[in-house]
């Protein structure tokens, strides 16, 4: 947690405060999960952060099914999802200046055909030291996570389309 709060302007913690290092993560979660949503990107929306406890939308259907996770999840449209995953990680980045920092099948949920960004709370700002190191993990996962849905990219392509080379 500590490497992903020290670079972030936003945050001042001390480091050997276990408790106000994860208060300030659950904060950090909430801000990342606003910030993504003030600019389009379909995340659960976030209701209230307390201590260490942050509630948001659940994501799922109306008898309380939640949403599946992309990797356990048959794609019926995968270029779709595809180009809907990396619009947002292009508005994420464009927009929120947020890198998720792990993105992959693991924190994208498909709620009736939609992807939905999950677990923000690691993303940091893009003008954080490690941000281009995030952005390159987390094009390399979806590299791997679109082949397994039968896309075919590159890190070179999803990097253009990202950062409007």
């Amino acid at each position: 947690m500590q490497q992903y709060i020290q670079g972030d302007p936003r945050f001042s913690v001390k480091t050997s405060n276990k408790r106000q290092i994860i208060n300030t993560w659950v904060t950090k979660e909430m801000r990342n999960l606003k910030r993504a949503l003030d600019v389009g990107v379909k995340v659960p929306k976030p209701m209230v952060a307390k201590n260490n406890v942050l509630v948001m939308e659940f994501i799922g259907d109306d008898i309380g099914n939640p949403a599946q996770l992309m990797r356990q999840t048959k794609i019926s449209n995968p270029e779709y999802v595809a180009d809907k995953i990396l619009n947002y990680v292009k508005i994420l980045y464009n927009n929120a200046k947020l890198v998720h920092g792990d993105l992959s099948g693991y924190n994208i949920l498909i709620d009736d055909g939609e992807p939905v960004i999950i677990d923000i709370s690691q993303g940091v700002t893009v003008d954080n030291p490690i941000s281009m190191e995030l952005l390159n993990r987390d094009i390399n996962n979806l590299v791997k996570d679109f082949k397994k849905m039968g896309v075919e990219i590159s890190k070179d392509e999803i990097k253009s389309k990202i950062m409007d080379l």
